[in-house]
Formats: structure tokens, sequence, C-alpha cells
């Protein structure tokens, strides 16, 4: 389990290198750094202000994808950048290559509205699917079990349908 003993946002009075994006932060600059523990050992994670705003929708986006490990590092973070540029931005993959990942960050944090609005919309989209599926379930376990009568069978089916040929 992770623990933050600390979380600041000190400006840099010398040069650091985010550990995400491998981006310097110069003296004057001011960053994001968490005094960690993991594993009983204590570390400092730090993070330039162009990643500590993308972070969290990227975590939220991984989450959502069915990540569901404790901590995110680099390769994590960066492999999730990657898949958001390349897929939900349509920036063709060797276009992707030829970046630093500090520029694929930028690019995520240019377009994180509507990053953000088309997540919340899959979010939707998906929650309404699970609620479906769970009505539908419902109704066919009172179905097998004789729970519905002859109108709310044909009712249940023709919504079933309707709900399969619509997707």
């Amino acid at each position: 389990m992770i623990t933050v003993l600390k979380d600041s946002y000190p400006v840099a009075r010398k040069e650091h290198k985010c550990m995400f994006c491998g981006h310097i932060i110069k003296p004057g600059e001011k960053y994001h750094r968490q005094t960690l523990v993991y594993d009983d050992k204590p570390y400092d994670w730090i993070m330039d202000m162009d990643c500590d705003t993308v972070f969290n929708f990227v975590v939220d986006v991984m989450r959502f994808n069915g990540y569901d490990e404790e901590y995110i590092d680099e390769d994590n973070f960066n492999d999730e950048i990657w898949q958001i540029i390349t897929d939900e931005l349509n920036i063709s993959k060797n276009d992707a290559f030829n970046l630093t990942h500090h520029e694929r960050v930028m690019i995520v944090k240019e377009h994180l509205p509507e990053l953000k609005k088309t997540l919340e919309k899959e979010k939707h989209e998906y929650y309404e699917y699970q609620k479906k599926l769970l009505y539908f379930n419902n109704m066919r376990y009172r179905h097998q079990h004789g729970e519905l009568n002859a109108d709310e069978i044909t009712q249940y089916k023709k919504e079933y349908e309707e709900w399969i040929l619509a997707r």
C-alpha cells in the first residue's frame, strides 16, 4: 500500500527531472513533489506541472478501462498517454513515435476539456448499458421462475429485441 507522507507544490531551486515524462524542471518553475512510502521504503516522486495537470484524467481513464493496480508508474502513465493520442486524438503511431513523452503529454493537456467530455459520455453510456443489462437479467430470471404474466413476457421480449437491434 502506498502512503503519502507529504504532498507539495514547491518552486524548484535546482533542476529536477519529471519522473513521468522526463522533462527537465528548471530553477524557478513550480512542480509537484510527493514523499511516499511503498513496501516500507520512502521515496520522492516528482512531476512537472504538465503531467500534474493530466495525471488525474489519465488515472480516471485507466480505472475506467479496468486498471486496478495500486500505483501508476511512468510506464503505465506513458502507455496510457500513447493510447489517448493514437486512439482518441487519431495521431498516427508514426507521428506519435517521433514525439517525446513530454510533447505527448502537452498534446493531451491541450485537448483535455474535450477528452474529459468524451470520457464522461463513455462512462454514461457504459452505466446505462449496465443498468439495461441488469434490468433484462432480472426480467429473464423472473420469466424463468414464472413470475411474469403473458403481457409482461411479451413486453420484455419486445424491449429486449429492440435493445439488441439498437446496439
